[in-house]
């Protein structure tokens, strides 16, 4: 096999997002799709990041394994061929064998373009945020300034936790709790939560893989972050009787599963 890395700009205004949805026009699902149609071969594109609903990029990098040698000039040629006019393959590269455009990324860069001004711009209306009324730039520099340098948020989050959730009647009641975070955002902060708020809590899976390989199958034989889904949460099903409570939560921590002890058929 070979690792190719893409190098690539698009407009996302008319995507549902970077990651494959079923039923969803997305720009990973655009990428395979036209890899697939000039090798015969389905692949899994990996992108550095995934970018939301709307949201466009500039040099997003992603890398995918092919067994086809067709030379990288004629992927450029013929990706831009086959994927709709809003994305553009701007450079593709042969690496060698194991680069992740993931797991290898070494930084990012995110900008926020604002449109201040009491008439809309047509030319930037897909770019920005069209604000009409005066901004207060010296007390927005002001705020930013406070982000510069290394922050822990994670403190900051798990100290303010306990204001929305009433985690001492959750230590006082001896549950045991269970969580598979499935590989995502939440899974550096599930322990740091036990420990603070001195709760017996496990963390059943702490793998990080963006290939999700540790993933158990959903009913139709994808991999799909679905914490309400049986299937996708089988291994912590598997676990039930060792808990009183046991949690999945997707890759971004916005959807949760229950898992209680008792007869799962």
């Amino acid at each position: 096999m070979r690792t190719i890395k893409l190098t690539l700009a698009y407009d996302g205004t008319d995507f549902a997002g970077w990651q494959r949805q079923d039923g969803q026009s997305t720009v990973q699902g655009c990428l395979e799709k036209a890899l697939q149609a000039m090798t015969g071969q389905a692949v899994s594109v990996r992108g550095a990041g995934r970018t939301d609903a709307g949201v466009h990029a500039e040099g997003q990098v992603a890398s995918v394994e092919v067994a086809s040698r067709i030379p990288t000039l004629g992927f450029l040629r013929g990706l831009n061929t086959h994927v709709p006019p809003e994305i553009a393959v701007l450079e593709v590269t042969d690496m060698p064998a194991g680069w992740n455009a993931r797991h290898d990324a070494r930084g990012k860069i995110y900008r926020y373009r604002i449109w201040n001004h009491p008439v809309r711009s047509p030319r930037l209306a897909r770019q920005s945020w069209h604000v009409y009324d005066p901004l207060d730039t010296h007390g927005m520099r002001e705020a930013a300034a406070r982000l510069v340098g290394e922050h822990d948020f994670r403190g900051t989050y798990v100290a303010d936790l306990a204001s929305v959730v009433d985690l001492e009647a959750v230590r006082a009641s001896g549950l045991r709790l269970g969580v598979d975070p499935l590989g995502g955002a939440a899974v550096a902060y599930w322990g740091l939560i036990g420990e603070r708020y001195d709760l017996d809590l496990t963390v059943t899976n702490e793998s990080v893989d963006p290939t999700f390989g540790f993933m158990t199958l959903d009913w139709d034989g994808k991999i799909r972050m679905d914490p309400s889904s049986p299937f996708a949460m089988a291994r912590l099903v598997e676990l039930r009787d060792r808990f009183d409570i046991a949690l999945g939560n997707d890759a971004d921590a916005d959807r949760h599963g229950v898992v209680v002890p008792g007869d799962c058929s």
